[in-house]
């Protein structure tokens, strides 16, 4: 806070609210893919991993939306002979439901 200056006094005034200009239209993806949906820019945000020996089968990727810069969807990209993953069935490996792991 600025100094000699109480919260009332800064408070008299707050900063005005910055709406956007117009509002983004954005389509519903229900089913992204890359490269169509995707900007360009991706971050490894984890991995899936066997809870029983602890092999890394995917890597979770973080696609951002081309419409929506800082906004994105999760893809799994498989890895070290992983199957693609196709359903939203459980991952399993060595019989136990795989987790996640946090990069």
């Amino acid at each position: 806070m600025a100094e000699g200056r109480d919260h009332g006094e800064i408070m008299a005034h707050p900063p005005a609210l910055a709406l956007p200009a117009r509002p983004v239209s954005a389509p519903v993806v229900t089913a992204p893919t890359c490269p169509e949906h995707c900007s360009g820019r991706h971050q490894v945000d984890g991995v899936i991993a066997c809870a029983h020996c602890g092999g890394e089968k995917y890597q979770v990727v973080l696609h951002e939306w081309p419409h929506s810069a800082g906004h994105s969807w999760t893809g799994l990209v498989p890895m070290n002979g992983a199957p693609p993953k196709r359903d939203a069935r459980d991952l399993r490996c060595c019989g136990e439901p795989m987790r996640r792991v946090w990069r």
